[in-house]
């Protein structure tokens, strides 16, 4: 073979082996580019929610807290046969906690998933009805001891629903800020 052939013929399997490298790289070139566009697209996704997530939470835990404490001390006076006495601006506070709590259930709601939003609704809801119960509570005084130990009993079982749903939504947040898939 003279030096123009084996010349020739080295071009061409060099052209040859040439062509898996090229499509491999491009391939893994592809693959990293959509790898990074998932991965914007996540923390995208995931830093809104994430903060939504959080000051809904936080404040929920301002209405709990604040609705617990108001219990304790309508409790502690009926205890002592005492009429029951409001922090002055208590009822201000509570609706203005209140209503941030609610914007920031929207806020939830809108981020999502579903499921989250699901969990924020309930969570809301099982709030309400502790302040529901505490209304309850203060009329029970009119009729008695009794309707008060009923009331006060019911409050405290509207306390462990609420637990229940707070660790609902806090596991449906979890598992949606940790999901971070690619819309399809």
């Amino acid at each position: 073979m003279d030096a123009g052939v084996v010349g020739l013929v080295g071009a061409a399997v060099g052209g040859v082996s040439a062509v898996p490298g090229a499509v491999v790289n491009g391939w893994f070139g592809r693959s990293n580019a959509q790898g990074q566009r998932q991965l914007e697209w996540t923390i995208h996704q995931r830093e809104p929610r994430a903060k939504a997530y959080t000051e809904f939470l936080d404040q929920m835990t301002t209405v709990t807290v604040e609705l617990l404490k108001r219990q304790l001390s309508l409790e502690h006076a009926a205890s002592v046969g005492a009429p029951p006495s409001e922090q002055p601006g208590f009822a201000d506070q509570l609706l203005a906690d209140w209503k941030v709590a609610t914007t920031l259930c929207a806020r939830v709601k809108v981020e999502g998933p579903e499921e989250v939003a699901d969990a924020a609704g309930a969570l809301l809801q099982a709030a309400g009805v502790m302040l529901d119960e505490q209304g309850r509570y203060l009329e029970a005084q009119a009729v008695g001891p009794m309707e008060q130990g009923a009331s006060s009993l019911r409050f405290r079982e509207h306390n462990r629903a609420f637990g229940l749903r707070q660790h609902e939504f806090e596991a449906a947040a979890r598992k949606a800020l940790a999901a971070g898939s690619l819309p399809h």
